[in-house]
């Protein structure tokens, strides 16, 4: 059973006291480099190597104060995401914006996620849309350094989890020509619904009931 722990704003603030804080705000990166010049060199393992985490922590953006930032270091840690998007990763300012927008819509769910300590990715979906019995997949975003080690099917996992008895349909966009991201969400057990213009894809899994 796939469990998955959405932390209150309290909570959230709680966490990033201390070593936590230090750990989310200083860098994503996963693989940190030790050692000096006089000793032997640190073999650095593949993503594919290390095993995946039992469970990642959903924080909500906007308990954050330092959530701009970070959200700014990890679209420039997924470069390949930005080209097939054609277009620039956005700016901080940019960043800030569209959180503030967060403010007015109750039914959008932006997340940090979390690691551990570390924060390895985002996701932002929002629940009753385009119906009242569905929620929608915006962006899925994994550190590209430390993608393959099977984080975005996690953080899937938990969502369905999540959203279990309370949402019929869960559906996800894909936009441009990723034709990655479509084979993710096929293998997530995602069917493509529809193509909206040429560079938007629809995705749709139905979701068990809680008597199914």
């Amino acid at each position: 059973m796939v469990t998955t722990r959405v932390l209150s704003n309290r909570q959230a603030v709680e966490l990033t006291n201390g070593k936590a804080k230090q750990a989310i705000s200083l860098s994503s990166a996963a693989l940190p480099i030790v050692g000096s010049s006089k000793e032997k060199p640190m073999s650095i393992p593949s993503a594919e190597s290390i095993p995946r985490p039992q469970q990642l922590h959903f924080i909500p953006a906007m308990s954050l104060r330092e959530s701009a930032q970070l959200l700014h270091r990890l679209y420039h840690s997924c470069p390949t995401y930005i080209s097939l998007i054609g277009g620039e990763a956005p700016s901080l300012i940019d960043i800030e914006r569209e959180l503030e927008t967060l403010r007015h819509d109750t039914r959008r769910q932006a997340m940090l996620i979390l690691e551990g300590e570390q924060m390895v990715g985002f996701l932002d979906y929002k629940v009753a849309y385009p119906d009242l019995h569905a929620a929608t997949i915006s962006l899925l975003l994994v550190d590209e350094k430390i993608q393959g080690r099977g984080l975005g099917r996690l953080v899937v996992e938990q969502l369905e989890a999540l959203l279990k008895g309370r949402t019929e349909r869960l559906y996800a966009v894909v936009y441009g020509n990723n034709e990655r991201a479509k084979t993710f969400w096929k293998r997530c057990g995602f069917a493509h619904l529809r193509d909206s213009g040429p560079s938007l894809g629809w995705y749709e899994k139905e979701l068990l009931t809680i008597d199914s």
